[in-house]
């Protein structure tokens, strides 16, 4: 029988722990600073320090997060059985059936995580014994019966049939030994009223403890006391329960865990048509693109007033829908995504709510052609630190979540992505994991991030079809590119997208029609010259004196762009738009504008005097000086804009008197395109630093870190007011940190009476503090001068003790 009683002993000494990371080589050590990112922050300056790090509580228990199933269970395990620790006894405590064997592999994954070090045995890091509940199992009897009156010991005793007249001591030893006999547990509740038995199984299966308010003790009847008496629950206190350890494993059926998972579920496949998947790839990732440059143009027409919040409204959300004659969930996934790969961003002019316009990067974004543009959205959402489907959902309130709302960092949210990827990539071309086992797959690799279940895993398979990396359920040629980068996620659709076209069809109604993808360059110039009316199967441009203006003004003359239209429509250029182009050309400079504060010129003096005497320009201030010459006494930019809306065409010129070039007058958000691309060998290079004993220079940024596979290091308490990580003990010290505990809904560690307790704090007020007890779901009523210590627990230790 395994001794699966708590060690007292610290069981990962520090010097142990730092020889086993010295063994690593520098790739081995780059991993571990890429799964647990906070050991890197700021970049230690010795493995000694490195492996203190990876000891500490708040660390572990974010690493926790991110593992599998059978880790978390066999690290649970660990908490169990005294240190060192043999193989072969995990496996028996794991239950009948389990070999070493089975074990080799996830005691490596603890391992390269530096959880667990084989030195002469197996060591866990210190936290594994701290767990409150490991495996969701109760304290062991031996520490529940010694503080049972004699009298709850003899009738315990008379139940399970052991002789009641001895010591205390030997009855103690006799009750535990009976109720750990094979079998004694299921006969004690084998003619047990349903009641009673659903309640034990309830206990049994975890949390084993219970706060009963309503609990009447010393009647039989009552559900609680029955099973108290014969010993399978014991009183802690007022009203609340718990059920031993070795209870709790019998009605499991011997085993610690009730579903021992060290395998991840085998997955399934049906088939899928390759053809269709392909063609439904090269629609979804194209109607992305010009779903995002309809969104840019139409902000930059518009741009968006931001909330307080800084995102983005419902009515502007339902506006940007209509406009890609979409659903308002995928708009808003659209603009989330838009703003991710910083093609969107805030005008940060504006010091209250700002407003979202283009980014400076998008008009880099723009030259590229479809695959470029699209792989540069696919690398954006693949290292989004947040779901993309948050944007659009419906909340509690069964309101519509809005985007760019500024949601909590997730570290675990690229790595998910790339999992799925990965796993749906197991199916073979022509295949596709079906629905049931792909969630039953993805929520073993990942318990504690599908908080609910597979419709978190539908909501990420629905992102993966909005940019074309999966259809039908199936993994396609560009979902399985972006899992090599995304450069190969390019080169996959340009693959499957028909070449560039540098032709297109000019029509009598002043509209260029291009059947197929432009040429970037070629494309650069139409859209110089007219306005994208739509998009999709054929991409439409409209002329207007307005767009043509445009081309104007960036230096083209009437000649250069009627020679660019010739050479690229295939029917010819239609002689309304030939009109056009020859008018404006001949119009355009007519007027001369010069900055001095400011005048225009021009040698048409009837045209002078007609500007002069115009009723909408007297607010301009303008003086006829000379027969060419007018002066204003508005600024340049007013007097332009005034002009142009009376529908002169003026030209600036600068001091030479040569027409002047403008770039195209267009709001630009500060931003730059994301840097793409992995970041591992930085990590092997502090890895090298540190088996050398050298430390990081000072001031590198964390951003080196971030890196093998995309994984975002960014900390878990980025978001909102930091949260204190000292623990305070003054009484005024105490008082504040809980006082800000209830106002940010944040968990608190408090110790009272020689014990510490998690909270889950609701009021401070006239000197006395309540909360819910976050382990047991009791109530909490302290005097404030009870709390001899307190601390706020950071989120991921706070996340483990809320849903782990």
């Amino acid at each position: 029988m395994v001794n699966y009683l708590p060690h007292g002993s610290r069981p990962l000494p520090a010097q142990v722990a730092a020889q086993a990371l010295g063994g690593l080589d520098d790739r081995a050590l780059a991993t571990l600073l890429a799964a647990r990112p906070d050991l890197a922050e700021p970049p230690p300056s010795s493995l000694a320090e490195l492996a203190d790090r990876a000891e500490r509580w708040d660390s572990v228990l974010a690493c926790f997060g991110g593992m599998d199933l059978a880790a978390q269970q066999v690290l649970q395990a660990f908490s169990l059985l005294p240190a060192p620790t043999q193989v072969e006894e995990l496996a028996e405590l794991l239950g009948p059936g389990v070999t070493p064997a089975q074990l080799e592999p996830v005691l490596d994954r603890l391992a390269a995580l530096a959880l667990v070090v084989r030195d002469g045995g197996l060591r866990v890091v210190e936290v594994g014994h701290e767990v409150a509940h490991p495996a969701g199992l109760g304290p062991p009897m031996a520490r529940l019966t010694g503080a049972l009156p004699a009298a709850d010991l003899q009738s315990i005793a008379r139940h399970v049939g052991v002789d009641r007249h001895q010591s205390k001591s030997r009855l103690e030893t006799a009750v535990r030994g009976a109720l750990a006999r094979p079998g004694q547990v299921d006969a004690l509740l084998a003619d047990a009223p349903a009641e009673m038995v659903q309640l034990a199984a309830m206990l049994a299966a975890g949390p084993p403890s219970a706060y009963l308010p309503y609990y009447e003790p010393r009647r039989e009847d009552n559900p609680v006391e029955w099973l108290r008496l014969r010993g399978l629950v014991m009183a802690e206190g007022w009203q609340t329960i718990t059920m031993p350890r070795e209870v709790a494993i019998a009605i499991r059926g011997g085993r610690i865990f009730p579903n021992l998972a060290l395998a991840r579920p085998p997955l399934e496949f049906r088939p899928v048509s390759l053809d269709s998947g392909a063609s439904v790839a090269v629609e979804h990732a194209r109607r992305l693109v010009s779903d995002v440059v309809s969104l840019v143009d139409e902000l930059e027409q518009k741009p968006v007033a931001l909330l307080k919040s800084g995102a983005v409204g419902i009515r502007d959300v339902r506006r940007v829908a209509t406009l890609l004659g979409g659903a308002e969930p995928d708009a808003a996934r659209v603009i989330e995504l838009a703003a991710a790969a910083r093609l969107l961003g805030r005008d940060k002019d504006l010091a209250d709510k700002g407003r979202l316009l283009p980014a400076s990067g998008y008009d880099d974004w723009c030259t590229g052609d479809t695959a470029a543009r699209w792989a540069a959205l696919a690398a954006a959402w693949l290292h989004l630190p947040h779901d993309l489907s948050l944007a659009g959902a419906l909340d509690d309130n069964g309101k519509a979540t809005p985007p760019l709302l500024d949601h909590p960092a997730d570290p675990h949210a690229p790595r998910l992505r790339r999992l799925v990827l990965e796993t749906m990539a197991e199916a073979a071309p022509g295949t596709a994991v079906t629905d049931q086992t792909l969630a039953g797959a993805l929520e073993w690799a990942a318990p504690l991030s599908w908080i609910e279940g597979a419709n978190d895993v539908d909501d990420l398979v629905g992102e993966l079809v909005l940019l074309g990396l999966a259809a039908d359920g199936a993994l396609t040629d560009l979902g399985r590119g972006l899992l090599e980068g995304p450069a190969h996620a390019q080169d996959a659709l340009r693959r499957l997208l028909p070449p560039a076209s540098r032709e297109f069809v000019l029509q009598a109604d002043f509209t260029a029609i291009a059947s197929a993808e432009l040429a970037p360059e070629v494309r650069g110039e139409l859209a110089l010259m007219a306005d994208l009316e739509s998009s999709g199967a054929a991409t439409v441009y409209r002329f207007s004196p307005a767009s043509l203006r445009r081309a104007f003004d960036a230096g083209r003359d009437g000649a250069a762009l009627l020679a660019f239209l010739e050479n690229h429509a295939t029917r010819g250029v239609p002689q309304p738009l030939a009109y056009l182009l020859g008018d404006l050309g001949r119009r355009f400079g007519q007027l001369r504008l010069r900055s001095v504060a400011c005048y225009i010129r021009s040698e048409d003096i009837a045209l002078l005097e007609q500007v002069s005497r115009t009723r909408a320009l007297a607010s301009l201030g303008l003086s006829l000086i000379a027969p060419t010459v007018l002066t204003a006494g508005a600024p340049e930019s007013t007097v332009l804009a005034a002009l142009r809306a009376e529908g002169y065409l003026p030209a600036i010129e600068g001091p030479d008197g040569q027409t002047l070039v403008l770039p195209p007058g267009r709001d630009r958000a500060p931003g730059t395109l994301p840097a793409s691309g992995a970041t591992g060998p930085h990590l092997v290079e502090l890895a090298a630093r540190l088996r050398k004993g050298d430390s990081e220079p000072a001031g590198r940024s964390l951003t080196l870190l971030r890196g093998l596979g995309g994984f975002d290091a960014s900390r878990d308490d980025v978001e909102g007011p930091p949260r204190p990580k000292a623990r305070v003990s003054k009484p005024v010290q105490v008082r504040s940190l809980l006082e800000q505990a209830v106002d940010e809904e944040w968990a608190v560690g408090i110790r009272t009476g020689g014990k510490e307790l998690i909270v889950l704090p609701d009021a401070v007020a006239d000197g006395w503090f309540d909360g819910e007890n976050a382990l047991t779901g009791g109530l909490v009523h302290l005097a404030v001068a009870q709390v001899t210590s307190a601390r706020v627990l950071g989120q991921a230790e706070e996340d483990v003790v809320l849903f782990g």
